[in-house]
């Protein structure tokens, strides 16, 4: 840095004193210039030419150390911008990696927890037919499958074109869809001496999306249900259609929150009133949230103290 201050101070010097000889170069042209007019003098041109030939060489010299200065002022200028550019996409990446984590990390959770439920009942040998047995298997083999589609999903968003890739959007049957995950659920809801009912006018629903975004958000909505409920009951899961979208209601006859939580529940990192000593992380809504936003869905939620919590959201078909 010593260095730099030196060679800064002598160029502010050296620019100090080209532009006192250029002032003193001007006066004498000018002073020769009047002299050479109001007299005819061959003097006065002489003191004009003698002018310009030091004026000459010091303007250029000052023109070129400044040409050199305002260089070395826009060099400085764009190595900083890079440098702060540098530092934002590494603040950027770092954000991605830690968001990806907690994503992954989230949706991880209930698949495990399902599988491991199989896996100690058919450790603990307490199912003898051997057909249950095996719908018990297909079961577990069906959740690893999804934790696989899963990851591969997720991981889609730590690539560097992650913002020009849009998840494959393919027609499937909403219902079996939300049947599967009731049904997978079951053995978890029971625990919590939940019961879980799905009902619908429809035998099937088709929809156009991501089916492994959407039942994130569903498994997110149950889980969610099942931890803040507060006591035994029922979550009912209602499907319809509606012109060209579908309704899908989420309703449980828990606690309830207070009807100004619900409208926060969506926000990031949002935990309500009913938290149990800080569980959770404040997540799985928001991902509800944005998957529903990313098929051109909305999502919202409706409760009161005691009457229990309803998440209700509207889908387009296509």
């Amino acid at each position: 840095m010593s260095g730099d201050n030196g060679k800064s101070g002598r160029g502010q010097i050296t620019a100090h004193l080209a532009a006192g000889a250029a002032i003193a170069g001007a006066v004498v042209l000018l002073a020769g210039a009047f002299l050479f007019h109001a007299t005819g003098n061959q003097a006065g041109l002489t003191v004009c030419l003698t002018a310009a030939a030091v004026l000459l060489p010091v303007t250029l010299h000052s023109c070129g150390e400044e040409k050199k200065r305002r260089l070395a002022n826009e060099r400085a200028a764009a190595a900083e911008a890079e440098r702060q550019r540098a530092e934002a996409e590494l603040a950027e990446a770092k954000e991605k990696i830690l968001r990806c984590y907690g994503l992954i990390s989230h949706g991880l959770r209930v698949p495990i927890s399902i599988i491991m439920g199989y896996a100690d009942i058919l450790l603990g040998k307490m199912i003898a037919d051997e057909s249950v047995r095996d719908e018990y298997l297909r079961k577990m083999g069906d959740k690893a499958a999804y934790i696989n589609e899963l990851l591969t999903y997720s991981l889609l968003d730590l690539k560097p074109d992650a913002e020009l890739r849009s998840p494959a959007r393919q027609p499937f049957e909403l219902l079996g869809l939300l049947r599967g995950i009731a049904e997978a659920m079951k053995e978890i809801a029971e625990r919590n001496e939940i019961m879980i009912y799905l009902v619908s006018e429809q035998e099937e629903i088709y929809v156009k999306g991501n089916s492994i975004g959407l039942s994130k958000a569903f498994y997110n909505i149950i889980e969610n249900a099942m931890k803040y409920m507060g006591r035994p009951g029922s979550l009912n899961i209602t499907a319809s259609l509606l012109d060209e979208e579908v309704f899908i209601a989420f309703k449980d006859d828990g606690a309830g929150i207070a009807e100004e939580e619900a409208e926060h529940l969506f926000d990031m990192n949002y935990q309500g009133s009913n938290a149990r000593n800080g569980h959770g992380h404040g997540l799985g809504l928001w991902i509800v949230r944005t998957e529903v936003a990313s098929h051109g869905g909305n999502v919202y939620a409706k409760s009161e103290k005691g009457a229990g919590l309803g998440i209700y959201i509207m889908l387009p078909l296509n």
